[in-house]
């Protein structure tokens, strides 16, 4: 489930905060005719174009991402964490993939766990450790530049929305700085 506002409006930044306050408020309704899916629910609004790294370095959550592919064409940035796959020894393929693909929803193209694998199980790099065999995530508030639009997106998991968890991530929504 994705909720979107209209992709003719585009938000400035100062007005972003608000705007995307107001579809997180409604995923509690949106999210009980679900039941207890496992899907990650998506909020999106068109924003007006910002730097992702400037973004990203002023922002004070522990766990931050960024991606760009090679052509520059798509960039993304992402704070906080809305889901989290992590593991430690052998690596089983087939149930990393099929976690992913069953928290993923076709509404959404743009949403997207980021991570990776250890490829080298030998490897002892103290550096690493924290990160496991394996770590894949999608991040609670993110920012994507692709085919020319900025786009800025809260991900949640659809069984933890309860009014508690919106009002803490209205609550996160409202420390990030936009300037």
């Amino acid at each position: 489930m994705t909720i979107r506002s209209g992709p003719e409006t585009i938000y400035s930044l100062t007005e972003s905060k608000s705007a995307m306050a107001g579809l997180i408020n409604q995923l509690p309704v949106q999210a009980s005719s679900m039941g207890r899916a496992s899907k990650i629910l998506r909020c999106e609004i068109s924003i007006e174009p910002v730097n992702i790294l400037y973004w990203l370095h002023n922002q004070s959550a522990d766990t931050k991402i960024y991606w760009s592919d090679r052509d520059g064409e798509f960039e993304a940035g992402g704070i906080g964490v809305a889901d989290r796959l992590k593991g430690e020894g052998a690596i089983n393929h087939k149930r990393i993939f099929s976690y992913i693909k069953n928290r993923l929803s076709a509404n959404h193209p743009q949403l997207r766990y980021y991570g990776g694998m250890n490829f080298d199980p030998a490897c002892q790099d103290r550096e690493w450790h924290k990160f496991g065999s394996y770590q894949f995530l999608v991040p609670r508030f993110e920012i994507v530049h692709s085919n020319g639009q900025t786009t800025f997106a809260f991900n949640i998991a659809a069984d933890t929305v309860d009014r508690k968890n919106i009002d803490l991530a209205v609550a996160e929504l409202d420390q990030l700085d936009f300037s």
